[in-house]
């Protein structure tokens, strides 16, 4: 649907209720949601929406507002200017920073600068929902206007590289912010009980995702790692700095084995697993874990019967999904289709789901036989009951059951 403008005049608009005209705004705010260009569409109908009359302006500009567009031209300086102006700028009879709930500034490159950013996180502090935050501009100052952020659910700082930005002090920042549910940290942050001991989580955060790990010279450092109390969703994406004992010391946490609902696991690069089921074990000992991610070669360790972990079950375990190997190249080993059968009769009995990368779907000549093992042991819908800690995690509610391909 596109909305026109219309030239203003004093009776545009006033035949029409206040109360229709919001419903007429939220009806051309979600319209074509899901097509390519929805959201720069919905930018542009809103705008021209707004300009229909005082009464539309007034019906739609919370919309308008409401999650900007800012990643083309010099948009983002035109917005900038507008919801934090500088100190001799004329000030405005409306706030329309408290308008704004999100700022996706992640497609940013050099449009914006630190000191602008800090402006506008500040002005936009209020009811700000979610941030994801540009590569270049998101700088130490920006982390007081961050702290103020009391209504922040979604913190995304992945693409974030600037390296004065410690964990100690990013933990000060989020420490206070009661709503906050998710957050992912830059990659290249190094974890640290240095001056952040302390400090503690926000109870409300749930979901996480790290690209470094603590103490690259202390080998137990993640093992004693104080995480959230309530943490049940953990993403583990390296480019760097990631090997098995990190890995496993990260898993081995006491916290993570015995709250960890969903695991996602991705890297570039060799990653050597040693054989012998370390990995098997420590996936076993997470009691509560729906949800499991991560690469092939990864998979297909899990699932090798070596000899002391024969016995091993995942026992809460009922979603997989295997993305391409971490190395990029296909599996050296012959037999994976058994593997994976012998490990679907054994520790993964209790496995309704399981979701393969296309390349390694290939390696599965008997995907038949897996898919029909996989909905042997899958509930009727409606002889299935679930207590609150069986329904499935987020990124489990999209996967079907049997053998798919993502």
């Amino acid at each position: 649907m596109e909305v026109q403008p219309a030239s203003p005049s004093p009776s545009n608009g006033s035949a029409l209720p206040v109360e229709l005209l919001v419903l007429i705004a939220e009806f051309v705010y979600w319209c074509g949601q899901g097509s390519v260009n929805w959201h720069l569409d919905r930018q542009v109908a809103m705008h021209n929406f707004c300009l229909v009359g005082k009464l539309w302006y007034s019906a739609g500009i919370e919309l308008l507002y409401r999650s900007p567009q800012l990643a083309r031209g010099n948009k983002f300086s035109l917005f900038a200017s507008t919801v934090s102006p500088r100190i001799t700028a004329n000030k405005q009879k409306l706030n329309l920073g408290h308008l704004v709930k999100e700022l996706l500034l992640h497609e940013l490159v050099h449009q914006s600068s630190p000191s602008q950013l800090a402006r506008l996180l500040k002005a936009t502090s209020k009811r700000l929902v979610i941030l994801r935050a540009p590569r270049v501009s998101f700088a130490v100052n920006c982390l007081p206007a961050l702290s103020k952020s009391r209504s922040l659910r979604y913190l995304d700082l992945t693409l974030v590289i600037e390296r004065s930005i410690t964990f100690p002090k990013l933990k000060k920042a989020i420490s206070g912010l009661p709503e906050l549910k998710y957050i992912s940290l830059p990659s290249f942050m190094e974890l640290t009980n240095t001056g952040a001991g302390e400090l503690q989580w926000p109870q409300s955060l749930r979901h996480m995702s790290i690209g470094g790990f603590a103490g690259y010279n202390d080998t137990t450092a993640m093992q004693s790692f104080p995480w959230p109390n309530n943490l049940e969703s953990l993403g583990i994406f390296a480019h760097h700095g990631l090997n098995e004992i990190s890995l496993h010391d990260t898993l081995a946490n006491p916290q993570i084995c015995q709250g960890l609902r969903q695991l996602h696991i991705d890297f570039n690069g060799d990653l050597l697993l040693s054989e012998g089921g370390g990995l098997s074990r420590i996936i076993a000992s997470m009691e509560k874990l729906y949800y499991l991610k991560l690469p092939g070669d990864m998979f297909i360790e899990i699932c090798m019967p070596y000899l002391d972990t024969e016995s091993l079950i995942y026992p809460r375990l009922r979603v997989i999904a295997v993305t391409a190997p971490s190395s990029g190249q296909s599996s050296g080993h012959r037999d994976i289709p058994e593997l994976v059968l012998l490990a679907l009769q054994g520790r993964l009995r209790n496995l309704w789901s399981l979701n393969v990368d296309p390349g390694f779907m290939l390696q599965l000549e008997s995907s038949q036989q897996i898919d029909d093992e996989l909905w042997l042991r899958v509930p009727d819908d409606d002889d299935a009951e679930f207590n609150d800690e069986e329904e499935p995690p987020e990124d489990a509610l999209y996967c079907e059951y049997g053998l798919n391909t993502i």
